[in-house]
């Protein structure tokens, strides 16, 4: 079967588990993939302000453990979603849109506009995929791949928004 017409497959397949498994309610991010329009940028948005307002005001140790609880938590049950229905990286699975922007968000001063800033550029790259995350993008085609393109969009827009504070505070 091509590619497209397997990814559409899996993602009728995941339409019509939406409420029914469990592996589908979290992977698409407790239906807020089930969205008409920008369903990973509303993903992005809701963790990010979930993130912001929970994670963020705590020591950076906790933080880097919440963290890496989302993300390690969101390979599992990708890794689950990939091996029940299939290789997709459908649309409506924004739970890698939910552990990159907390990539984004981690080790950030507590300041609104970095991480309006961060939470741009996270979905920037993980609209556009500069490289490296076109390649990861292209070249890993499963659970791991799904993941990492967006835990490396991250992690540059928390770089680039750490700089930015940077400059703006000693300027």
């Amino acid at each position: 079967m091509a590619g497209k017409e397997a990814s559409d497959e899996v993602a009728h397949k995941l339409k019509q588990n939406r409420f029914k498994d469990p592996i589908v309610v979290i992977a698409t991010g407790f239906g807020l993939g089930w969205m008409p329009v920008a369903p990973g940028t509303a993903a992005s948005l809701a963790a990010g302000a979930a993130y912001w307002l929970l994670i963020s005001p705590l020591e950076y140790w906790i933080q880097a453990v919440a963290t890496s609880l989302i993300c390690g938590t969101s390979l599992l049950v990708l890794l689950a979603l990939v091996r029940r229905y299939g290789y997709a990286d459908a649309r409506c699975v924004v739970l890698d849109e939910i552990a990159g922007v907390s990539v984004a968000f981690l080790f950030l001063p507590f300041d609104f506009w970095v991480f309006v800033v961060a939470f741009f550029l996270f979905r920037l790259f993980d609209i556009w995929k500069p490289m490296p995350i076109g390649w990861i993008d292209k070249r890993l085609r499963n659970a791991l791949g799904i993941l990492l393109d967006d835990l490396v969009a991250g992690g540059m827009a928390c770089v680039i928004a750490l700089a930015a504070w940077k400059i703006a505070v000693e300027t």
